[in-house]
């Protein structure tokens, strides 16, 4: 019994092989920028972020999908700690030196973590639309997973999944973005991209929205980037912030929880100054 107990451990626990987009620099010897999604994303939605960078910094860019999501691979397993072990893995295998590591929402506690875990290996966090906090499940994005996955292997049309998804989802933003999350198969019937019983089951669990980590501290430069207009970084977080991060700066950018792709323009000018003005600390 044990051996076949210690293979399906080990199966769980071993790191994946991320999927990614390379933006060389122009200045191989700074510090490269390691950007993660959030949940439901993929490396795509980071891409004018990233470009932003790579041409205000001139550094090596790397867009990375996290494990079940964009074109990296699927795993039932489905936590923080998979996921940092994942983007261990991806700093080894591309021999990064002391890396930015960059994160929205989902993507941000991860970053966190890993800079937590292995506090000399990175070189900053940035952290955008989330915070070292264990907060409620979003019982809307178990919502959008129930209404997605009724659609899959039907024969409508994506725009009548929109509508459909429209009456749970009013802002537009968001609602194209969970529309990128289905496609069409050969037959024409709905499929999803993603492996959304996978996700619904760790969003139940609370390990999307869970913070488990206790007395380690991150003392690199950190900077966290919320939205006006969304509470994911509430000023109630602040403090737990400053016990893990003690050395963090907060910026404030006009929008909501996408501010990466619906203020973007702002993001990148906080991070690129933030990167610059940190890089010789």
């Amino acid at each position: 019994m044990i051996a076949p107990l210690l293979r399906k451990y080990s199966s769980q626990a071993s790191a994946l092989q991320l999927a990614y987009d390379h933006l060389p620099g122009k200045n191989s010897q700074l510090s490269p920028v390691v950007i993660l999604h959030g949940l439901f994303g993929s490396k795509l939605n980071n891409r004018t972020i990233g470009r932003g960078i790579n041409s205000n910094l001139g550094r090596d860019v790397y867009l990375v999908d996290l494990r079940n999501h964009g074109s990296s691979p699927q795993s039932p397993r489905h936590d923080y700690q998979s996921m940092r072990l994942d983007l261990e893995k991806f700093v080894d295998d591309h021999k990064l030196e002391n890396p930015i590591v960059m994160g929205h929402s989902m993507g941000a506690k991860v970053a966190m973590q890993a800079c937590l875990y292995n506090p000399k290996r990175y070189k900053m966090l940035i952290s955008i639309e989330n915070a070292p906090v264990n907060v409620m499940p979003n019982g809307k994005f178990v919502q959008y997973i129930d209404l997605l996955e009724r659609q899959v292997g039907h024969q409508v049309t994506l725009k009548t999944v929109e509508e459909r998804l429209s009456k749970l989802e009013k802002n537009e933003l968001v609602l194209k973005f969970l529309m990128t999350i289905l496609r069409r198969d050969r037959e024409g019937a709905i499929e999803s991209k993603l492996p959304l019983g996978i996700l619904r089951e760790a969003i139940v669990k609370g390990k999307i929205s869970e913070w488990d980590v206790k007395d380690r501290r991150y003392n690199g430069p950190s900077l966290f980037i919320r939205g006006t207009e969304s509470a994911y970084i509430a000023d109630e977080y602040i403090v737990p912030i400053s016990t893990y991060f003690p050395n963090f700066e907060l910026r404030d950018v006009k929008g909501g929880h996408w501010i990466n792709v619906e203020n973007s323009s702002a993001c990148i000018e906080y991070i690129s100054e933030f990167i610059d003005r940190k890089e010789d600390i």
